[in-house]
């Protein structure tokens, strides 16, 4: 598909606090990135016992609270009827919102039953989180002037396909190609490789699927789409305790392929 031109009104959220838990750097930067113009205070965390404990330590400060869903050591779900459970007014009524790959019908209505407000869906697009916050935080002053951003030439990166769709990539980063490219040379893929491949040979498919929600979380937000395709699969497999040797090697093959296209898009001037 074509990459069209993007109208983004950014809102102005100043004076208003933004706690966010959030366990993957790259992930970390897309929201900072899409919210810093709206200047937020954000505070960020990276588990569940970190925003839980950001947030009883100084209820009043928060006025609202992004919630990642699979974290390490507390996973969202807990960390929000955690939250919901102190013995403060606010607890009970600051908005939380989930930051969610899964956005099936099951894993919506978790996330409600645990206490959340609403769900945004990864890869974050930034007008859709714009106008969910907004529902649930209303705006400092008038919003500042909707920027339109240029249509991305046709099939200037096509080659790159489809392990990097390099077009939505920018698009999704408000047309700012040196973030999406910064972003793509921080990506760990060789390291989240190997974890995946070692914890599926030693049979710890927990941290099988862990690791595979990870990868197909950033895969998402960078438009990786092979190896978000590989990762979803993987993840699901893991779940069901059976990941079979097969995947070892797609594994290698689809990294080792998306590495060195990063690789050579990002040496671009």
């Amino acid at each position: 598909m074509a990459a069209n031109s993007v109208s983004t009104k950014k809102p102005n959220f100043e004076g208003k606090d933004i706690l966010i838990a959030e366990d993957t750097e790259i992930n970390k930067e897309i929201v900072k990135v899409f919210l810093q113009p709206t200047k937020a205070d954000l505070t960020f965390t990276s588990d569940g016992i970190e925003v839980f404990d950001a947030f009883k330590s100084d209820p009043e400060k928060y006025d609202l609270i992004l919630m990642d869903v699979q974290m390490p050591r507390m996973d969202g779900l807990e960390a929000t009827r955690k939250i919901r459970a102190l013995d403060t007014v606010k607890a009970k009524t600051v908005p939380i919102l989930a930051l969610t790959v899964n956005v099936s019908p099951k894993d919506i209505a978790e996330c409600i039953k645990a206490g959340m407000n609403g769900h945004i869906g990864k890869p974050v697009e930034i007008n859709t989180l714009f106008e969910v916050i907004k529902k649930y935080m209303p705006e400092s002053a008038e919003s500042a002037k909707a920027e339109s951003v240029a249509e991305t030439k046709e099939n200037a990166y096509s080659k790159y396909m489809p392990y990097i769709d390099v077009k939505e990539g920018i698009a999704r980063l408000m047309n700012d190609k040196n973030i999406y490219f910064r972003l793509l040379k921080s990506f760990e893929g060789v390291k989240f490789a190997n974890d995946l491949i070692n914890s599926i040979k030693s049979g710890d498919y927990k941290t099988a699927s862990i690791v595979a929600h990870t990868i197909k979380g950033i895969s998402a937000n960078l438009s990786l789409h092979e190896l978000w395709e590989l990762s979803k699969e993987v993840e699901a497999q893991a779940k069901a305790n059976n990941v079979p040797a097969g995947f070892i090697d797609e594994i290698k093959d689809v990294i080792d392929k998306t590495m060195q296209m990063i690789a050579e898009l990002t040496s671009q001037k």
